[in-house]
């Protein structure tokens, strides 16, 4: 099996790849998981991407050897953060691709378009081109929720919009409004630096965060379709299915949400799905409400991504079903972003 490690190769002494249509499988090689090599879990493919993590890789080696058609398969090694090692191997592979797929474990790279339109042949198919980050922002997650639902926030949660825990403590202990407390000259005093800043600091954040963050009293529920029309995306997708115990009240508002998400997407997405309204399919097809609203939400963002894949030339983005052929025993039919080159 034709070892290739980047990290220690130069160019003059990599081989010259003829064969075309080849598949790739990136960010496997080097790990093993219930017992099976990398390798081993998504066979099929011709040359596989990985870090170079051992003992995993000598596993994933020693899998490979033992394949009849291992000389035909290349292992790279190479760190996809440096340009010099991603230069050397897109060379390699220019254009040698019919598929691009990516691992579904774990939390993974992704790599630029850039590179994707230089390694697919003509007609050629990218999968799972997004990576993975299984690391939750719980706080950046609650403050976006305060946000997506301001208008309809008790008083005690509207607060937490505008000041720091710290300072609504400060002000309760004080027999104070947070308002009054930030305005108050003791605050100006040495020992309340921290805090201070602190604060500032947040307000910098959440006016950041949103552009109606002090605009929220022009909005109620005889408007929310209009408040919602004017905030960001990342506030529009944030997750809605888990709301914390003292928002579960908002779940009464999830059928206009809903309702505004899918007229939206209705209005974003034909084109993307090749005209079959796919997405209805998938958004339809579970219950309850709030799980078709993060289906919306998950077709807003697919959306997105697509607006910007169609910048880079020779790339065309889809949003649609395809069959997830990664799992070898049983394949998914799923509904996401597949990328050709024309």
């Amino acid at each position: 099996m034709p070892l290739l490690n980047f990290k220690n190769t130069s160019s003059e002494k990599l081989p010259e790849i003829k064969d075309t249509g080849l598949k790739l499988m990136l960010w496997a090689g080097d790990i093993v998981h219930d017992n099976k090599s990398d390798i081993q879990r998504l066979p099929g493919y011709d040359v596989y991407v990985c870090y170079g993590y051992s003992p995993g890789l000598d596993i994933n080696i020693e899998y490979m050897n033992s394949l009849p058609n291992s000389h035909r398969i290349y292992l790279c090694v190479l760190d996809v953060y440096n340009k010099r090692q991603m230069d050397i191997f897109t060379n390699l592979f220019l254009g040698k691709f019919s598929v691009i797929d990516s691992d579904y474990i774990g939390n993974t790279p992704s790599l630029s378009k850039f590179i994707y339109s230089k390694l697919l042949e003509k007609g050629g198919v990218a999968y799972h081109t997004e990576g993975i980050n299984s690391i939750r922002m719980p706080l950046e997650d609650h403050m976006n929720l305060l946000e997506l639902f301001a208008p309809l926030l008790t008083y005690e949660l509207n607060l937490r919009r505008h000041y720091t825990e710290e300072l609504i403590k400060e002000a309760k202990e004080n027999k104070l409004t947070p308002a009054e407390t930030w305005s108050s000259p003791d605050l100006k005093h040495v020992y309340y630096d921290g805090l201070r800043c602190r604060q500032e600091e947040f307000i910098i954040k959440q006016e950041s965060r949103s552009p109606l963050l002090r605009k929220t009293c022009l909005y109620s529920i005889e408007n929310l379709k209009k408040y919602w029309s004017e905030l960001p995306l990342d506030i529009l997708t944030t997750q809605v299915e888990n709301l914390p115990t003292e928002m579960t009240y908002l779940y009464e508002y999830m059928p206009q949400l809903y309702t505004f998400l899918l007229d939206l997407v209705s209005k974003e997405c034909p084109g993307l799905d090749q005209g079959h309204k796919d997405y209805m399919v998938y958004i339809e097809s579970v219950e309850p409400i709030t799980a078709r609203v993060s289906r919306c939400q998950h077709v807003l963002n697919k959306q997105f991504y697509c607006k910007i894949i169609r910048e880079i030339p020779l790339l065309v983005p889809a949003l649609k079903y395809y069959l997830d052929t990664r799992y070898t025993e049983s394949p998914k039919r799923v509904y996401g972003v597949t990328i050709s080159k024309v």
